[in-house]
């Protein structure tokens, strides 16, 4: 305790007198100063509560909340939650081996149903076990930890718990999996001592996953194996990664080199982030950066002895990763966490959105259909957002041309009046009334020309299509309007840094969006002849698998691979996943020249093999990161003359 004590007092030597506002010179200050590789000097846990308290004093000096100073960004993802209501490994002084059985509420509607929604099958569960006269004593991260005669049986009792509480397991709650696969790693092989269940291989714990997965509505595995074991984390990655979530966390440590490793090595899709791990704010920053960078899920994750500090529930709304693991719906330390994001939700309400990583997708997993995409029908709506007169009506017609491709489904035109009334909180020295009177027949007027326009195209096309009008903020209007959607059309806005509903739109509400060009003439068709960009990435693989009814739709289609290095990127796995759905394509190989940029080599290639439209990944490009890819997106989005179908 005194020498802790004493490295702390070290560090405020060092650190006094700094402006807290420069996080990252601060974090490098701290590293240099304990000089070691693991921070062994001074401590970790000293550093990484310092760089939490340089982030605090940050957003305190800047009059922010924590999470809207580290995320610096106009809207907020509240993190669905992955709740531990059965523990056992060392977690518990029980008969499971396997660590953590989650539940993961991942079709409610916000975060404050998805904690009702949890903990109401946290108390089920309880009454269960009460009845079966098993021990409803809880581990330390506040799951249960009855006796059990199998893993089985764990899951069982939860499926039949989420039922009980009146949900439906699968489609409304899922589960998750933290085995902790290092705790019983022995020589290669893996001792289920605990449970009696033998000692197996590698490949026969593949097979038991493999097995649940079939059985029970599992949709993540974390730490199935050894963290030495990665070729394990592969073949299984190879197997199931299109199904489920597969999440490295002994494995990588949240250190930036290892998951760079595991991205080159496709040993995972997904990393568990502790802030701890790698000791500093901006270093945990880092690693999240090159999850992004590679397409992954990223889960920010308590550990099992956490205190009452709510620090990562703002550090995942900062992160707009999605996902946080804080442990059950018990004990103070993991209250706090959901609280705290609860207060948040609740003060961003109109700027934020909630939708679980899972919501569109947990079918996949129940019948092993990894490449299933939408399959367009009555209730899929093609949606056509309007934003202003001058371009709706190019919008709505390739809405309309995208809507016939897609067999004919409804065409939807959306007009969204943002509420002047939330623009003006803040400006306190004018005439407020005066203002919101300007604001509201400056939307009026914009909602007057493009209802106009709407009108006009549609007594020239002919087109059955409903309009509708949504008053309140960007964001949270696309949200909650996009649930019955199959696909967004946008047009290009004036200014693609502040678009605001093209933003969105792709990031936003988790459905695949058409982006259409202002500039210059459309293409007298849509979709008859296709490029796919394609890069190995989770976002380009969404965008094949979210608009197979416009693949399947064309004449011809082309992958299109440009390749950097010379080393020619293949194109197998773009084969793979169009030719389960029955969809062959030409590849070609393609190379930038000097100086010319990805982007545009793209649209290049677009162009010299007629295409009329473009099927893409999109990466986020302007906001709290500059992603790896996010420069393609916005090069081609900047450029394009055709549209471009694109998924994030």
């Amino acid at each position: 305790m005194l020498k802790a004590i004493a490295n702390l007092e070290e560090i405020g030597r060092v650190i006094r007198g700094h402006d807290p506002t420069k996080q990252a010179d601060l974090d490098r200050l701290l590293i240099e100063t304990d000089g070691t590789e693991t921070k062994s000097r001074l401590g970790a846990n000293a550093i990484v509560g310092t760089s939490m308290a340089i982030a605090r004093a940050g957003a305190r000096v800047s009059r922010k909340p924590l999470y809207a100073y580290l995320a610096n960004a106009v809207g907020y993802r509240i993190p669905a939650s992955m709740m531990n209501v059965i523990n056992g490994g060392v977690h518990a002084a029980n008969s499971l081996d396997f660590q953590e059985f989650m539940i993961v509420p991942h079709g409610a509607p916000s975060f404050r149903e998805a904690i009702r929604w949890g903990s109401e099958t946290y108390h089920a569960l309880r009454a269960l076990l009460v009845e079966k006269g098993l021990a409803a004593g809880v581990g330390d991260e506040g799951g249960f930890a009855p006796d059990l005669e199998s893993h089985d049986a764990a899951c069982s009792l939860i499926v039949e718990a989420i039922q009980r509480a009146g949900f439906i397991p699968g489609e409304q709650i899922a589960l998750a999996l933290d085995p902790a696969a290092s705790s019983f790693w022995r020589n290669g092989s893996y001792d289920l001592k605990k449970s009696g269940a033998g000692t197996l291989d590698s490949v026969a714990l593949e097979a038991l996953y493999r097995d649940w997965i079939k059985r029970f509505p599992i949709v993540s595995i974390e730490d199935g194996f050894g963290e030495n074991d990665w070729t394990a984390f592969q073949a299984q990655t190879a197997e199931l990664g299109q199904a489920i979530q597969i999440v490295g966390d002994d494995l990588y440590v949240t250190n930036p080199k290892l998951i760079a490793r595991g991205v080159a090595e496709k040993t995972t899709n997904a990393v568990l982030i502790k802030l701890n791990q790698i000791g500093t704010v901006t270093e945990t920053i880092a690693a999240i950066s090159a999850c992004r960078a590679a397409g992954w899920n990223y889960i920010i994750s308590h550990r099992s002895g956490e205190t009452d500090d709510p620090f990562i529930a703002d550090f995942a709304v900062a992160m707009n990763g999605g996902q946080i693991k804080a442990g059950a719906p018990c004990r103070g330390e993991r209250l706090a966490k959901y609280n705290r994001l609860l207060e948040i939700e609740r003060e961003v309400a109109g700027q934020s959105f909630y939708l679980s990583p899972f919501a569109a997708d947990h079918a996949h997993s129940r019948n092993n259909n990894h490449t299933a995409g939408i399959s367009l029908s009555s209730g899929h709506d093609v949606v056509a957002v309007i934003e202003e007169a001058s371009s709706a009506q190019r919008c709505l017609t390739v809405a309309q041309r995208a809507a016939q491709l897609a067999g004919n489904v409804p065409l939807t035109a959306l007009h969204i009046c943002v509420d002047p009334a939330e623009l003006i909180a803040a400006a306190e020295e004018i005439d407020l009334q005066t203002m919101r009177e300007l604001r509201e027949g400056t939307a009026q007027e914009r909602l007057r020309q493009a209802r106009h326009v709407f009108e006009s195209w549609l007594a020239c096309s002919g087109a059955r299509v409903r309009w509708l009008e949504h008053i309140g903020d960007v964001t949270s209007s696309l949200v909650a309007e996009m649930k019955g959607a199959g696909l967004i059309a946008v047009a290009r806005p004036h200014n693609l840094d502040a678009a605001d509903a093209l933003h969105a739109a792709i990031f936003n509400t988790g459905r695949p969006v058409l982006f259409v060009p202002t500039d210059g003439v459309l293409p007298p068709t849509l979709g008859e002849h296709i490029v796919i960009a394609w890069k190995p990435r989770t976002q380009a693989r969404k965008a094949i698998t979210r608009t197979i009814p416009w693949l399947r739709a064309a004449k011809q289609l082309t992958i299109v691979a440009v390749d950097e290095s010379g080393t020619g990127q293949g194109c197998a796995e773009a084969l793979g996943l169009l030719k389960e759905q029955g969809i062959s394509a030409e590849v070609r190989h393609v190379h930038t020249q000097p100086g010319q940029h990805i982007g545009a080599r793209l649209l290049s290639e677009a162009e010299a093999v007629a295409a009329d439209a473009i099927v893409m990944g999109a990466f986020r490009f302007g906001q709290i990161f500059e992603w790896v890819f996010g420069g393609v997106t916005h090069e081609v989005l900047r450029h394009t003359r055709l549209p471009v179908f694109m998924m994030h």
